[in-house]
């Protein structure tokens, strides 16, 4: 039994196992013993045991198994499908994912891949290990890319957020001008980091080559996070106009919609964003709110 005390936190069930993660405010458990979870700590139940205590370290890596907590919610797409080959762009297989896609619906194009992909296609492995990402399937992605001649661009693209998405080793940067796919990779890395200048500034750099793209989005929510509320709203303009199926665009735009006190207006956004992507968790804390 527990009661809450603020509205972030995560639980894990299996047989025998509970895991309870807080990322903000505090539980009190009282099946069994009494116990408080507070903010950055995991408390485990095992059954017929006393609970266990770890804290989460200040990167937000999960104790045992080095996956950040943040991630457990939430996997981004990166990839900007003008960078990819046009093999892939052009192959009637791919056409209904990757239109998909560009409009921003990442849970479409992943369900709009052909059953049996030809990774004999230039940037088909590639692509379909990005939608793997981002649909948490972090493993698949990585068996995908390994001992395969892929891109090396979009790999190190690639390899950039799968380090930022599971805390698990340091990318390179890469020599000369980063591709577009690669600043919005580490614009994630480096949020991961809690270098949310740095961040801003990557997908800054990534919008100024691809304005039509997802990077319109990562800047409006980068932008908002940062306080810079109108230049959060054109962005948005931009990516509701370009990327119009966008979670993450309609999820600022509702924050955007809350923080002027039009709350109808906000909660149809996130009612929107939810209905595109119910994994994305900004949008239900955001109607929450309102």
């Amino acid at each position: 039994v527990a009661s809450s005390i603020g509205p972030e936190y995560a639980i894990e069930a299996t047989a025998g196992r509970t895991l309870i993660t807080l990322f903000e405010g505090s539980r009190r458990l009282t099946d069994p013993g009494d116990t408080n979870v507070r903010f950055d700590e995991t408390i485990t139940n095992h059954l017929g045991r006393d609970p266990v205590r770890r804290a989460v370290d200040n990167i937000g890596i999960r104790p045992a198994e080095g996956q950040p907590v943040q991630w457990w919610l939430y996997y981004p797409a990166v990839l900007i499908p003008d960078e990819m080959p046009s093999a892939l762009r052009s192959h009637p297989a791919f056409a209904k994912s990757l239109e998909a896609y560009r409009r921003g619906n990442i849970s479409a194009a992943q369900m709009g891949l052909p059953t049996d992909p030809d990774f004999s296609v230039p940037g088909a492995r590639e692509y379909v290990a990005a939608l793997n990402i981002a649909s948490g399937a972090t493993d698949a992605a990585q068996r995908l890319l390994d001992g395969h001649g892929v891109d090396h661009r979009v790999r190190s693209a690639l390899d950039t957020l799968l380090a930022a998405v599971t805390g698990l080793g340091k990318p390179t940067s890469p020599a000369g001008d980063m591709t577009a796919s690669e600043l919005l990779a580490w614009s994630w890395w480096h949020q991961a980091q809690w270098n949310i200048p740095a961040a801003l500034q990557d997908a800054r750099n990534a919008f100024k080559r691809y304005p039509k793209s997802l990077a319109a989005e990562r800047v409006a929510q980068l932008e908002f996070a940062s306080g810079n509320l109108a230049a959060a709203r054109r962005a948005t303009d931009t990516a509701l106009e370009h990327t119009r199926e966008s979670a993450i665009a309609l999820s600022v735009r509702g924050y955007l919609s809350a923080a002027e006190n039009h709350l109808e207006q906000a909660e149809a956004f996130f009612s929107k964003a939810i209905d595109l992507d119910p994994r994305f968790g900004e949008p239900w804390f955001g109607r929450g709110l309102v």
